[in-house]
């Protein structure tokens, strides 16, 4: 029994860590983010999986994504429990990247006039937040930082 739990709880931190490759660490999380956020969702897959990471995985090494890719092979076979969690962790991700993309696009001429030097997103985007206000600031740029 006791191997049994340390295996659940090794999964469920391994499906967290898998999926965190994915993700921005919290600390890279904007301020609008807070109503989204996308760490817990990623450490309650682990949770809403264990049966499946049970199931499906058994033997799979635990350590650089191996839970995910193997969740991801059987992902037509996973509870209806998992796949829905696992399509809204995918769903916030895609929306993070793309809008990502978005302010990489709508503020590159902001980025090189306010954050020079600063490096990572989170950085730059709080970088671009405190200078949001200033008079000379795109507009595109801060509409793309109001987007979620």
């Amino acid at each position: 029994m006791k191997k049994l739990l340390s295996f659940i709880l090794l999964a469920t931190i391994t499906v967290s860590a898998s999926f965190a490759d994915l993700l921005p660490m919290p600390s890279e999380q904007k301020a609008s983010d807070v109503k989204t956020p996308l760490v817990k969702p990623t450490q309650d897959l682990g949770h809403v999986c264990r049966a499946d990471v049970e199931k499906f995985c058994k033997g799979v090494t635990p350590r650089q994504g191996n839970i995910i890719r193997c969740l991801k092979q059987h992902h037509e076979h996973l509870s209806l429990s998992c796949k829905a969690h696992a399509d809204e962790v995918k769903e916030l991700v895609q929306k993070r990247k793309a809008r990502r993309k978005n302010l990489s696009k709508a503020c590159e001429a902001d980025r090189t006039k306010f954050c020079k030097g600063v490096t990572g997103p989170l950085k730059i985007e709080k970088c671009l937040l405190t200078h949001e206000r200033e008079t000379d600031f795109n507009s595109a740029c801060r509409d793309a930082l109001d987007q979620e």
